[in-house]
């Protein structure tokens, strides 16, 4: 998942989280492991996600922070995680 520089903080970055996490319920997906642009971490952190550690990049001398994120709130009813609403809880991995 990118997007350009011109569309970041127009919301476009969240639905399409919105919709991967529905995809990620319908899976029966439990936890994402995600390879973040050094520029997005603080987008997932604020997703719940949770920084694992630097992981070598495929470019030349840099790095990529790992994160987690566990979705093991699933219901019957319907998947329970909301970011917006849990925006001040933080999941222990």
């Amino acid at each position: 998942m990118f997007l350009l520089p011109e569309f970041i903080g127009k919301g476009l970055g969240k639905k399409m989280s919105k919709h991967l996490l529905k995809k990620c319920k319908t899976e029966e997906i439990k936890k994402l492991c995600i390879l973040a642009d050094p520029n997005s971490r603080i987008f997932y952190e604020k997703m719940e996600c949770k920084y694992q550690m630097e992981y070598p990049s495929t470019i030349e001398n840099r790095t990529t922070p790992l994160l987690t994120l566990r979705l093991n709130n699933f219901s019957k009813g319907g998947f329970v995680y909301d970011a917006e609403k849990n925006k001040n809880h933080r999941h222990h991995f």
